[in-house]
């Protein structure tokens, strides 16, 4: 808990006046600089919030163990071990801007580096006893039956979940993280599944994709996860715009909706940006079907006409 709060605290003060020093000698640099700490400065802060939550949930474990509250103990297992792996994420990447900025300047940040890995590896081994004492241990298999895809033409996957001691994971369902989404199917007697993938933010191209098991919320089985190899084609998709205004003035209600398609169906989760004039209002994902609603203030900069 001290380390976090030096992290969060002390590490800022002294690098925001090593940036100011900099700036007042005219250094050409300094924006990088400043750039690097205010990256730095919000990863520590994440990082700091990060641990502080875990170990507010082992506390909340703890007391749910006392209680004898076995399906709450298994709900926090599960989430110990989810905010762990955030852990161990945003600790990568302070100590990756950790290295930066002491790459920039004079300082040395090896002791705030090995703390936040010290933090991040004590959490880790908590969550992984904790998963071991509450969790059934699964193995997922699963192979890629159709691995040339896109949108139009879907990845197509097969596959078998086991517990530890080789019993299936049978008749229920399961969701899996596959691509940058999820898919929900359904396992058999044997825990055999199949299901079928679309691809719509993903890299297109050759790549290694990670197929992970993520239990429901008090499961009694802990996640697993395999890997598929897949070649990702592009589609090009069209976004039209079905409802808008036809004037608008400063501090207005803009509203527009729309769609966004490709190969003759709506495409969800996908980001579509909103802009008036060249200048840039925000960012809407879509729905399910591929609908999207924005709403914004009409800003003062948007040039006239």
């Amino acid at each position: 808990s001290y380390a976090c709060q030096r992290l969060d605290r002390d590490y800022p003060e002294w690098a925001n006046r090593y940036v100011e020093v900099r700036r007042q000698s005219g250094d050409t640099s300094t924006e990088r600089t400043n750039q690097t700490l205010s990256q730095t400065r919000q990863n520590a802060k994440t990082f700091t919030e990060q641990v502080r939550t875990f170990r507010e949930l082992e506390d909340e474990y703890e007391e749910a163990k006392a209680a004898g509250d076995s399906q709450r103990a298994r709900e926090l297992a599960h989430r110990l071990v989810e905010q762990s792996r955030e852990i161990n994420r945003t600790g990568s990447r302070t100590t990756s801007n950790y290295d930066a900025f002491s790459n920039e300047t004079t300082g040395n940040l090896s002791t705030a580096s090995d703390t936040v890995v010290e933090i991040a590896d004590d959490t880790a081994a908590t969550a992984s006893a904790i998963r071991d004492a509450e969790l059934v241990a699964t193995t997922l298999s699963i192979e890629a039956t159709e691995a040339d895809g896109s949108f139009a033409s879907p990845i197509a996957v097969e596959g078998q979940l086991m517990s530890e001691n080789g019993t299936p994971v049978s008749d229920r369902e399961v969701t899996f993280g596959v691509g940058n989404g999820t898919v929900a199917t359904e396992t058999d007697a044997e825990g055999r599944f199949s299901f079928e993938y679309r691809p719509t933010s993903e890299l297109v191209g050759s790549s290694d994709w990670n197929v992970t098991y993520i239990p429901a919320g008090a499961s009694l089985y802990s996640g697993s996860s395999d890997q598929i190899s897949v070649e990702v084609t592009g589609v090009e998709g069209t976004v039209t715009v079905t409802n808008r205004p036809s004037n608008v003035k400063f501090n207005d209600t803009l509203t527009v909706s729309g769609s966004v398609e490709a190969a003759g169906r709506g495409v969800g989760d996908v980001p579509v940006v909103v802009s008036l004039g060249g200048t840039r209002l925000g960012t809407v994902r879509t729905n399910e079907t591929g609908g999207y609603s924005f709403d914004a203030s009409v800003p003062g900069d948007v040039t006239t006409g």
